[in-house]
């Protein structure tokens, strides 16, 4: 049984390993480039849709749906419950969450136009004013304008080793806009889109699904004004 058990997970690390990104896009600050923050505190907002307006909301919903980019309530909720966690756990910066739910009726969002450093253009969502919580004024927001995972079933057995096949059943396809607000300055200090892939040999699992929110924080890290948590493993 535990030859099984180690058989699969050696399987499952080949199946994430075999992921295969797509084209990502960035811009970071001049003053952001050579310089990394860690004295600094980030708030992270929950997504978009439990602060918009319930209009705003719908609409961007049918947006969504209208460009197949689809998102479940339960894949917001593992969103919320990990986003701070692996930020903070890949950044010396303070990573603090909203506790006070009266703070959420001031908070408003609005769509501005950006332009990525390849000159393609983007609409992210940014706070309308400074954010304050109390006594307390982050220095960065960070905001997730955008988020989606598509599950497509593939029938296809393929060679993971030497002896050994799998069989793919699902390709699950995600992709992630963000962005950090300079809070002080009001203005963006860094914004991406990041999108990749990732083989399955089921429907994705929480562990899985996990996997695929870490390779896109520690990407979002590297092109952000925060720096770098180093680990010694």
């Amino acid at each position: 049984m535990i030859a099984k058990n180690i058989l699969f997970s050696f399987l499952i690390i080949l199946l994430f390993v075999s992921c295969n990104p797509k084209q990502n896009q960035f811009f970071i600050s001049k003053e952001h480039e050579t310089f990394r923050h860690s004295n600094v505190s980030v708030l992270v907002l929950p997504f978009i849709t439990k602060i918009l307006p319930e209009d705003q909301k719908n609409k961007f919903l049918e947006r969504k749906a209208s460009i197949k980019k689809t998102l479940t309530n339960p894949e917001i909720e593992l969103l919320e419950a990990y986003a701070s966690l692996i930020l903070s756990e890949n950044t010396i910066a303070k990573i603090v969450t909203i506790t006070n739910q009266q703070y959420f009726s001031e908070i408003s969002l609005l769509k501005r136009q950006f332009t990525f450093d390849n000159g393609e253009p983007v609409e992210m969502f940014i706070p309308n004013s400074q954010i304050i919580l109390g006594e307390n004024k982050p220095d960065y927001i960070f905001i997730i304008s955008d988020l989606f995972f598509n599950k497509n079933t593939q029938d296809k057995t393929h060679s993971v080793g030497i002896g050994i096949k799998a069989k793919t059943n699902f390709i699950m396809e995600g992709g992630i806009d963000y962005l950090f607000w300079d809070n002080k300055k009001m203005d963006a200090a860094a914004f991406g889109r990041l999108n990749k892939s990732m083989k399955l040999i089921g429907y994705p699992t929480k562990l899985e699904y996990i996997t695929f929110l870490e390779d896109f924080f520690n990407i979002i890290i590297e092109k952000s004004p925060l720096q770098k948590k180093e680990t010694n493993y």
